[in-house]
């Protein structure tokens, strides 16, 4: 204890590195891009070294800032006008736009805008999710770049131009859920993953079904596919058969059938038979899924369709 009337010396003050600060731009770019764009924005006040790095990112995420809710494209209109002014025209990894409602047509020119600034920035993976009712339409323009790698669509309107994949060298996955699909084919000389899942086809012109599966495309490079119970209904599972014979090194064949959701009540897996008699299938074909609720005559017909390409299911 120091005597009485002499001053006690204060503590030297604590001074905490800031060790995320010190990380490289690039590293600080890529953890941004993981952020809503909102709160990536909201970094410019945490530091000097920080103001201008959201500028940057490697990622945007144009999403609500409560991970349980998507965000309303109108709530975001005002603020992604300055976020495309000010952010520089660097190369984007991922870019996610995901939504739960759209008022009118105002609305959708905005959506088309943030997409083809994503297509400028030589985006490699584009997610496009949308939860309102109804399908929104993006331009009748064809996709055109040589980065994008990966393409995941949900309630989208496809026209023939945007399934037109021949001006996209690089896509190598791409996903459609309850999307409608208004075109005959799907044209990519590159695709090697695709999923088609709960989407609908106009009346007049019927995805690769009837007359049009006589000009089925070769999936020539395609390894996983994933498909409903929308290419089983027609007699004879003519469609499933199509593709089954157009895809020669298919790796991988998931079939989600009269069922909703991820969650499914029966998985059988099976693979390809390669000691029996030759098949019109890929041979490479080493795991096959059906997954549905119920085991009842419509998979019975599933099944031995199956069997009759040489796939034999573990039980």
């Amino acid at each position: 204890m120091p005597p009485r009337g002499i001053p006690r010396k204060s503590a030297p003050p604590v001074t905490i590195t800031d060790q995320i600060s010190a990380l490289p731009d690039q590293m600080l770019h890529h953890v941004l891009s993981f952020l809503p764009v909102q709160a990536a924005v909201r970094t410019c006040v945490l530091a000097r070294r920080w103001r201008h790095l959201w500028k940057s990112t490697t990622g945007l995420r144009i999403v609500g800032l409560d991970e349980d809710k998507y965000v309303k494209v109108q709530d975001i209109r005002k603020f992604m006008n300055h976020l495309l002014v000010l952010h520089e025209r660097t190369h984007l990894g991922t870019v996610e736009i995901k939504f739960d409602h759209y008022d009118d047509d105002g609305d959708v020119r905005y959506v088309n805008l943030w997409t083809r600034f994503a297509m400028m920035c030589k985006v490699r993976a584009l997610t496009l999710h949308i939860l309102d009712d109804g399908y929104l339409a993006l331009d009748d323009l064809p996709l055109v770049s040589r980065h994008l790698g990966t393409l995941d669509l949900q309630s989208v309107a496809l026209r023939k131009s945007l399934l037109d994949f021949a001006s996209c060298p690089a896509l190598k996955d791409l996903k459609m859920n309850d999307c409608e699909i208004n075109a005959d084919r799907i044209s990519s000389r590159s695709l090697k993953h695709l999923s088609i899942t709960f989407c609908r086809s106009d009346s007049d012109c019927r995805f690769v079904f009837t007359r049009d599966l006589e000009h089925c495309p070769a999936f020539s490079k395609l390894k996983t596919l994933v498909l409903n119970e929308y290419w089983c209904e027609a007699p004879d599972l003519d469609p499933l058969a199509c593709i089954l014979k157009n895809s020669p090194v298919l790796e991988k064949l998931t079939l989600q059938l009269f069922s909703e959701g991820p969650n499914h009540e029966v998985e059988m897996e099976g693979s390809y038979c390669c000691m029996e008699r030759p098949s019109a299938i890929s041979e490479h074909l080493n795991i096959v899924e059906v997954k549905c609720n119920v085991v009842d005559k419509r998979i019975l017909k599933i099944l031995r369709f199956l069997c009759a390409f040489n796939i034999r299911f573990n039980f």
